[in-house]
């Protein structure tokens, strides 16, 4: 039995939804994988990009499950740093450097802006 370019087209779109339709259905712990959770500090404001980050799940793609905790100032934010409450921080370099003048092991990463943009 020979078919038609349509039968045949016909029958690949069904087996498309078929397989579509139960790759939707498979439970998502058969899919997750387990997060490693991490704590990013940061002074808010500008760290809004981290936020938008997170609520996208973009770090939950990558493994990652961030928790993202607003600090009043770069100074305290160094200090969650030191007390290994946070992982990360987006913050000020000034608070950073002090710290690193003062004999304390912390890196500076990546900077987000590389002059004021203020200005």
């Amino acid at each position: 039995m020979h078919r038609t370019a349509a039968e045949t087209m016909f029958t690949i779109l069904a087996l498309t939804s078929i397989l579509l339709s139960a790759s939707l259905i498979v439970p998502k712990t058969v899919l997750a994988q387990s997060l490693t959770k991490v704590r990013l500090a940061n002074i808010g404001g500008t760290s809004d990009h981290m936020q938008v980050a997170i609520n996208a799940g973009v770090y939950r793609n990558y493994g990652f499950d961030v928790e993202n905790i607003q600090i009043g100032s770069s100074a305290t934010v160094v200090q969650s740093l030191i007390a290994g409450e946070v992982s990360f921080a987006h913050v000020g370099a000034v608070p950073v450097v002090a710290a690193v003048a003062n004999g304390i092991d912390l890196k500076i990463v990546a900077v987000f802006i590389n002059r004021f943009n203020y200005v």
